[in-house]
């Protein structure tokens, strides 16, 4: 997750013309990176579809191993659904 807005399910509506990050204009975004060089890669086509949930910010400066242990970093915000 290189993304400065932590966004997780693909490019925000700020990428510029020419492909760049609005926050970081001098670096490419790291999405539209990513899903030009899926193309090359057929067996990561699917991952593209795949909606992933929103960043638990709760989980900030807590420990990923405990998380994982205790099944909290599975948990959702409240107000998100699975999509169908």
């Amino acid at each position: 997750m290189r993304c400065p807005k932590n966004i997780r399910n693909g490019p925000c509506g700020g990428v510029l013309v020419n492909g760049h990050c609005e926050v970081y204009p001098d670096r490419p975004c790291v999405w539209v990176e990513a899903w030009e060089r899926s193309r090359r890669l057929p067996v990561w086509r699917d991952h593209f579809s795949r909606v992933n949930p929103p960043v638990d910010w709760r989980l900030e400066g807590t420990s990923s191993w405990a998380n994982l242990a205790s099944g909290r970093d599975r948990e959702v915000p409240g107000g998100w659904r699975e999509p169908r």
